[in-house]
């Protein structure tokens, strides 16, 4: 996993090597531009008091801040100076300097004279600036443009600071709170040098622990902070049963990329998931292009653009390594590290929803739906089978994935509630990692029928109607046998008992029902003229629960007896002298059969919320 993420952020670092500070976003607190001469002195005014404005200019960022030009150049030297761990601040003996190169200072105010805590802010020059210098490699001309600024601090800067209007508005307090910091940049220095000296930094601040750096084959290699913690001090975490304290090593260079990474993603400039292409390496660039010019987007969103780039050359984007991520309060967290061996974005059979239950003329205008790829799937089917509690859709048109936060219980059915829990993971790897095994037969009809039984309970009519068809055409996408419907294709299966049943009780006692999926069919057609026949104010769908609560057939005709007897006198009325009322029910009340309805329960629900055949008009 490390060296696929090394050689992707090398590859950035070669190929877009601004891409890791632009369009970054200064943090909040008074950010100070100064500009020294020659001579290491602040150029002044007429005056000879006040600093010049081009060579001392302040801006005071909050939330509510808009951007201006200057924020690009602040951006990238307060990348450049941020620090990692407080621990390895240069000024190591005071801590009142947090920033990482001596071409940057960052404070709090609450430091400058009276701190809680140590020594006053001038106290620490000395020592910040040495140790700065101490770190190696550091040619005669930086230093002494390094002595230059330390002088200059020692000097003149609290001066200089405490006549700015935007500095005597700071608050002085010394807590952990970002709209205290003061960060100063020296932007006559170039940002080459500045560049360079976080490199040096790097190079002796990333490794966890001395003890464990050491030099092999003249290169130096140590234990890398990313995604670590020491454990040699608890020892629930010690490794006491193996002769080395360590077991992976990498080189300076190497945890240097590890660290630009982790930058990356704390700044959000990359998606989560996150696909680091390994057969294909090159779409890694197209990748950062995509998401850099067209926003945020998903990872299907991106994976089937950077196809179109190629639909010449694949058909797929082969095998990735895939980091789901996430910047919390605890930091950053990854949520799941996967290798994904070939991913498809395109279905070899598109999955088609197609309306299997009819529906009653100008009640609702049904849609075919299409999903030609993953991303249709997840958009389109997921959204709607878990209740938008899963994948929500937003008023905007967004769509937000919950694979791994947290879900209300507030916004959904305790059933959806239930199900995304349990199921999530599944659809995730599924959609993700292609692999289609992740959900079996059982599960997706599990999914299916207790969202269409919850939706009953709530009368949700055209919800119901949207699930069965979903349910019913997609199944063998998941169920190749078609075990869920004993061995039956709906999408055929349900059109031809509809005709059937037509034929039966238009023929006026000619034709009967010949099989138990017919006579499911029909049942469910008597249950809507039951329920169509009670005349109380708080008609619903759940008055069929007295129906379909039976698994033997006799319990069940008895009850739907009871219900004819009970509305007789409207059956009267609907029968209209055609005679097909009489002939559905005693089509159905004649049949006999040993079967468990709980299993052709779902064909019973799709005569029930189909098109009435009694009252369909004879062309």
């Amino acid at each position: 996993m490390l060296q696929e993420i090394i050689n992707f952020t090398k590859d950035i670092a070669h190929t877009s090597p601004d891409y890791f500070t632009s369009g970054l976003r200064p943090s909040e607190g008074l950010h100070v531009l100064i500009k020294l001469d020659e001579s290491g002195n602040i150029p002044r005014e007429a005056d000879s008091v006040t600093p010049r404005s081009d060579c001392f200019r302040t801006f005071v960022i909050d939330k509510k801040s808009q951007p201006v030009e200057e924020w690009d150049e602040i951006s990238k030297y307060e990348y450049y100076s941020d620090y990692f761990d407080s621990n390895k601040w240069l000024d190591s003996t005071n801590m009142k300097i947090h920033s990482t190169i001596p071409y940057s200072l960052w404070f709090k105010k609450g430091s400058v004279d009276n701190p809680v805590k140590g020594l006053p802010l001038k106290d620490s020059f000395s020592n910040f600036f040495s140790a700065s210098i101490k770190l190696g490699d550091t040619s005669e001309n930086e230093v002494s443009l390094i002595k230059q600024i330390e002088v200059f601090c020692q000097d003149y800067l609290i001066g200089v600071l405490e006549s700015n209007s935007d500095y005597q508005k700071m608050k002085g307090r010394e807590k952990d709170n970002p709209g205290d910091y003061i960060k100063i940049y020296f932007v006559h220095i170039p940002i080459e040098l500045v560049v360079i000296s976080k490199a040096r930094y790097l190079s002796k601040k990333l490794f966890l622990k001395d003890a464990y750096t050491v030099k092999l084959d003249n290169e130096v290699v140590g234990l890398s902070s990313f995604q670590n913690t020491m454990g040699d001090k608890k020892i629930f975490l010690q490794h006491t049963t193996t002769p080395f304290g360590v077991n992976t090593r990498i080189p300076e260079i190497s945890t240097a990329y590890l660290y630009q990474f982790q930058k990356l993603l704390e700044a959000k400039k990359l998606p989560s998931p996150l696909p680091i292409f390994i057969d294909r390496k090159e779409l890694n660039h197209h990748l950062i292009t995509v998401y850099k010019e067209d926003g945020v987007k998903s990872l299907g969103e991106m994976l089937r653009d950077i196809l179109t780039l190629h639909n010449n050359e694949y058909s797929d984007v082969g095998s990735y390594l895939l980091l789901n991520w996430a910047n919390t309060k605890k930091g950053l967290e990854f949520r799941d590290v996967d290798f994904v061996s070939n991913f498809r974005v395109v279905f070899e059979e598109p999955m088609v929803v197609q309306p299997v239950v009819n529906y009653a003329q100008g009640d609702y205008e049904v849609p075919t739906l299409h999903c030609q790829t993953i991303l249709d799937f997840e958009i389109i089917i997921v959204q709607k089978i878990f209740s938008n509690a899963l994948v929500t859709r937003t008023k905007e048109g967004n769509y937000i994935r919950k694979y791994f936060d947290e879900i209300s219980s507030e916004y959904c059915s305790d059933t959806t509630y239930q199900n995304v829990l349990r199921y999530r993971k599944a659809f995730y790897d599924f959609i993700y990692k292609s692999r289609h095994e992740a959900i079996t037969a059982r599960m997706w009809f599990n999914i299916l029928w207790s969202e269409i039984c919850e939706n009953i309970k709530q009368n949700k009519q055209f919800i119901i109607r949207e699930l069965l068809d979903i349910l019913f055409s997609l199944n063998h996408h998941f169920d190749s046998t078609n075990s869920n419907f004993g061995g039956h294709s709906m999408p055929s299966l349900i059109p031809q008992l509809r005709d059937n049943v037509r034929a039966v009780i238009h023929s006026q006692g000619a034709k009967h029902l010949e099989s138990d999926e017919e006579f499911c069919y029909a049942a469910g057609q008597l249950m809507y003229m039951l329920v169509y026949a009670n005349s109380s104010g708080n008609k619903s769908h759940a008055l069929i629960e007295p129906y379909i609560s039976k698994t033997q057939i006799k319990q069940f005709k008895l009850a739907l007896a009871n219900g004819i007897q009970r509305y007789s006198h409207a059956f009267e009325i609907m029968a209209n002298g055609k005679g097909r009322t009489e002939s559905l029910a005693a089509e159905v009340l004649g049949y006999d059969s040993e079967i468990d309805l709980k299993e052709l329960l779902p064909i019973t629900l799709a005569g029930y919320f189909s098109q009435s055949l009694v009252f369909e008009k004879t062309e």
